[in-house]
């Protein structure tokens, strides 16, 4: 019985398929026992009874230890980068991965993204290559950030320049043209989500 993956994020590497480990049963323990095996991780989370939220260096890994043999059920990596148009360094998460695993990993996606991620650098920036399942993971990731006081912007690094601050759900709706699509020039849109209030400037986004 294979793993599900479920993309959360606007980056996929590849296409994660029945061929990928996290995907293979057999590859999957491999990799539980290695993460468990690695003296680098700290425990930050127990989910229930045998399953706990693993740190690593640009990792986040949850391992149910309850099944012989142990599986990875949930897989967060993240990249750091230098965004110097607005002066500041971002997180990008680049891939959230999941088994089915019932109620365990409900709401781990926000968790992880908002109290442990966004407080490396106090700014989280999406990637250029995105999925659909991406889009609809930020625009909850908008929501929560809305409502507990975070600042929204989109971000168009192409002459002319443009900082455009998101103040409610439906403008970024109103945007999703502008933000997500196929062509090149999406490759340097980006939303941006950050507890630092940034200076808006130029002109209205548009195609």
């Amino acid at each position: 019985m294979k793993l599900e993956d479920l993309y959360e994020t606007p980056q996929s590497i590849g296409d994660i398929g029945e061929d990928h480990p996290l995907n293979n049963r057999a590859q999957n323990a491999k990799l539980a026992y290695k993460y468990l095996a690695d003296k680098r991780k700290k425990l930050i989370k127990q989910l229930a009874d045998g399953v706990n939220l693993w740190e690593l260096p640009i990792e986040y890994v949850g391992i149910d230890q309850r099944t012989n043999p142990p599986r990875v059920i949930y897989y967060v990596r993240y990249e750091v980068q230098n965004l110097g148009y607005i002066g500041r360094k971002a997180a990008s998460q680049v891939l959230v991965w999941r088994s089915r695993a019932g109620q365990i990993t409900s709401g781990l996606a926000s968790n992880i993204f908002f109290n442990y991620i966004l407080p490396k650098t106090g700014t989280i920036v999406t990637d250029y290559l995105q999925t659909k399942e991406g889009a609809g993971f930020w625009e909850d990731r908008i929501n929560d950030a809305l409502s507990s006081n975070k600042f929204v912007y989109y971000v168009n690094f192409l002459p002319p320049r443009v900082i455009k601050q998101i103040t409610n759900i439906d403008e970024l709706r109103a945007m999703r043209n502008t933000v997500w699509g196929d062509h090149q020039k999406y490759r340097q849109r980006r939303l941006i989500i950050t507890s630092h209030q940034l200076k808006v400037e130029g002109e209205k986004p548009g195609d």
